[in-house]
């Protein structure tokens, strides 16, 4: 509608109606991210997938449904405290620093948080610093709901635009499968702990892709502790140096895409098993002068909730087929 006004106030060249497109996409997406954000859950979980379309969608929608992908909205520590509590076996009134807790510091507020759980920074009784990821509160019973109107949303829909022959009912029974795999921590800490493992025993990346340790002992079906890696996120990294032109940032970021582009065919070539979830927010990266000047730029993958098993003819395939 914006368009067509557009044509009947007066002629525009191409490059004014091209600025009115960009403008009229960067509304709508700031009203999806507003209502994403509103209402939580499987609606940012959708977002964030959104955000990795590029070549499907507008680059504004892109461009601001990808601050969901690591900066969605946040629950105050008090109100995840009773998950704390429930999954690490405290007293309904315990202290979460107290000497009944795992841990002796927690950080607020969270230094991540996402569709399903939010990671705060913590530190460990002996010392260890650690991050601490906790699903948010109530989220069963909200996902459930959610569920129910994007299938009415994408009923509605498919009526409207059934001569296009349009159907999502595809893309939210996969979201229903994945989120039930992502609300599974021990899952996720058995994915990590086995990634880890095989890059370990890499020849090339063992030094250079980095597996957070899970801590077993003080993670559970909700909560999961994992060692806190000290890095930059990807996107800010490649931002800094598209921006600035700086020599040493434009080499830290083509080190950590060609790692990442090494890891990513390492997991399907060598060991069928596949991260997949790689979204921006999913990665970090260590700098050599973060700790230790002589050691490579490291990739750090974070969010082992969903996983897949390559068949092994189909891994062997892969290989006969690229090379």
């Amino acid at each position: 509608l914006s368009l067509q006004g557009a044509w009947r106030e007066a002629p525009l060249s191409p490059g004014a109606l091209e600025e009115r497109r960009r403008e009229l996409h960067r509304r709508c997406a700031e009203e999806v991210l507003s209502l994403c954000r509103s209402n939580g859950g499987l609606f940012i979980k959708m977002a964030q997938h959104a955000a990795t379309l590029k070549p499907a969608l507008p680059d504004e929608y892109v461009e601001t449904l990808a601050t969901l992908q690591d900066r969605a909205p946040v629950q105050p520590l008090s109100e995840i405290a009773k998950v704390i509590r429930e999954e690490l076996g405290m007293a309904p009134d315990a202290d979460l620093t107290g000497p009944a807790s795992p841990f002796r510091e927690i950080v607020e507020p969270p230094v991540g948080s996402a569709s399903l759980a939010q990671v705060h920074r913590a530190v460990l009784h002996d010392g260890t610093e650690v991050a601490m990821k906790v699903q948010h509160a109530h989220l069963k019973s909200t996902l459930a709901s959610d569920l129910h109107i994007a299938r009415c949303l994408e009923w509605a829909a498919s009526i409207l635009f059934r001569g296009e022959g349009f159907s999502l009912a595809w893309a939210i029974d996969e979201f229903d499968t994945n989120v039930s795999l992502e609300l599974d921590f021990e899952r996720e800490a058995a994915n990590a702990e086995r990634c880890r493992e095989m890059f370990a025993q890499h020849p090339r990346l063992s030094q250079s892709v980095v597996v957070p340790r899970v801590h077993k002992e003080f993670s559970s079906r909700r909560v999961l502790t994992m060692d806190f890696a000290n890095g930059v996120p990807i996107r800010e990294l490649c931002s800094a140096a598209r921006e600035t032109g700086d020599e040493s940032l434009v080499s830290i970021a083509s080190e950590a895409a060609a790692t990442l582009v090494d890891a990513f065919s390492a997991m399907v070539f060598a060991f069928g098993f596949i991260h997949c979830d790689p979204h921006p927010g999913n990665l970090l990266v260590i700098p050599p002068s973060f700790d230790d000047p002589a050691a490579p730029t490291r990739l750090v993958l974070l969010d082992h909730g969903l996983y897949r098993d390559l068949p092994e003819t189909t891994r062997l395939g892969d290989c006969g087929l690229w090379g």
